[in-house]
C-alpha cells in the first residue's frame, strides 16, 4: 500500500504502459485513484 515506489514503477512492474492508463483502470476497479486509496488505508 505505502512504499517508496512511484506510481510510474508499480504501474510498469505490473504491465501497465503508463501510470495514466493504470490509474485510469484502478479508479475504475476501485473507484477511487491510487494515491486516495492508499492514504484511506493507511
Amino acid at each position: 500500500m505505502r512504499g517508496d515506489k512511484t506510481l510510474d514503477r508499480i504501474a510498469e512492474e505490473i504491465g501497465y504502459e503508463s501510470a495514466s492508463a493504470f490509474s485510469t483502470a484502478f479508479r475504475k476497479r476501485f473507484g477511487c485513484p491510487p494515491g486516495k486509496f492508499a492514504r484511506a488505508a493507511a
